[in-house]
């Protein structure tokens, strides 16, 4: 796992307690001293459950999104980038083949000009 998603998950279950866990306990604190009704209390309660719910599920979503794109990127990137060495390395190599058989060629000819002076 990424820290990113890490983090996120953190930050989600922080507020996961945070506010889906304390808010409702003040609600019905608020019923028990008698400054707010009970079906106030139970209704207001659901509908933050429902809201976190919805917003954990939104960061994870984003935060697992975000950490798979930047694996996708970040694994075409360094496979780009080896493929790209072993294609110049692969180049030199042909280039230096090459350069070795030019040389030959220049060392035949030289030999067949020696061998035209001799038979002559």
């Amino acid at each position: 796992m990424r820290s990113d998603f890490i983090a996120a998950s953190i930050v989600a279950l922080v507020m996961m307690v945070g506010i889906g866990v304390l808010i409702p306990y003040k609600f019905f604190d608020l019923v028990a001293i008698g400054a707010m009704d009970i079906w106030l209390a139970v209704i207001l309660s659901i509908l933050i459950w429902l809201g976190v719910g919805a917003t954990v599920i939104a960061i994870i979503a984003i935060a697992g999104g975000t950490s798979m794109a930047s694996r996708w990127t970040g694994t075409s990137y360094v496979k780009e980038k080896s493929e790209s060495f072993s294609m110049t390395a692969y180049r030199a190599r042909q280039r230096a083949m090459l350069e070795e058989l030019d040389e030959a060629i220049k060392l035949l000819r030289d030999i067949r000009d020696i061998l035209k002076e001799a038979g002559e």
